[in-house]
C-alpha cells in the first residue's frame, strides 16, 4: 500500500529540509499535492534535489513555491 499525502510529506521532509534552499514542505489536499518552500535563488543544488524529491513524491504533484526564508523571532 502506498503512502498517503500527509505520510509522503513527512517522509520527504525528514530527507531533505534544510538542504539546497528548502526551508519548508506542506500539503494542498485539494490538488493532491506536496508543496516545496524554496528560496528566491534558483540553483543547480536546488534543481538536482527536486529531481530527487520528485521521483520519490510517486503520484502526487510537486508545487515549488518561491519566497524568502522567514525569520526567527527570538
Amino acid at each position: 500500500m502506498s503512502d498517503s499525502l500527509e505520510e509522503t510529506k513527512e517522509r520527504l521532509k525528514g530527507r531533505f529540509l534544510g538542504r539546497a534552499g528548502v526551508h519548508g514542505l506542506g500539503i494542498r489536499r485539494a490538488e493532491n499535492a506536496i508543496c516545496v518552500y524554496a528560496d528566491l535563488e534558483e540553483t543547480p543544488e536546488f534543481q538536482a534535489l527536486l529531481a530527487e524529491i520528485e521521483k520519490e513524491s510517486g503520484s502526487f504533484r510537486i508545487l515549488v513555491i518561491r519566497e524568502s526564508h522567514p525569520k526567527v523571532n527570538r
